[in-house]
């Protein structure tokens, strides 16, 4: 079955600007990003993760979360995906992606098997608190920028969130 597993090392440690999850999928062979989320720059919520596999629109995608289905069922145009549960970068264990054929069992979709796994839970309460940011203090300036003299434009990003888990 083609596609690719994706481990939390990877998830966790590479930056992602949007901090979506499915940005990563864009990784695997076979996939890229959807032109009409991408030449926007994503939707009015932001959101700029849907792919299409080997040609086959976002719309068609299949999504498992801890192997409950995970999709509308509808198209949801405003969104460009099927998927309803989107759930935080900090919260998943992994994620594998099927790029067809995958077994009949997963069938449904044309497009692609996403299947993700959330990190599991333990005896005792734990959390975290993070905040992620961007700015100009860390942004290079762009080249052609630097050429006329101008200086790095302004951009300011706070990503502030957090996290808690434990026995249910």
């Amino acid at each position: 079955m083609p596609g690719a597993v994706v481990e939390n090392e990877l998830i966790s440690g590479v930056p992602l600007s949007a901090r979506n999850w499915d940005d990563l999928l864009g990784l695997v062979p076979g996939v890229q990003g959807d032109r009409y989320t991408e030449q926007g720059g994503g939707t009015a919520s932001g959101r700029t993760g849907a792919v299409n596999v080997h040609g086959v629109r976002s719309l068609q995608n299949n999504f498992v979360l801890d192997g409950v289905d995970n999709n509308s069922f509808s198209e949801n145009v405003q969104e460009l995906t099927t998927q309803i549960v989107r759930p935080s970068v900090d919260a998943i264990q992994e994620f594998k992606i099927a790029t067809n054929p995958y077994s009949a069992e997963n069938g449904r979709s044309p497009g692609s098997l996403v299947t993700v796994t959330t990190k599991s839970g333990a005896n005792a309460f734990h959390g975290l608190v993070y905040e992620y940011l961007r700015n100009k203090v860390f942004d290079a300036n762009d080249f052609f920028t630097n050429r006329v003299g101008r200086p790095r434009p302004k951009h300011v990003q706070n990503q502030y969130g957090g996290q808690i888990g434990g026995p249910v």
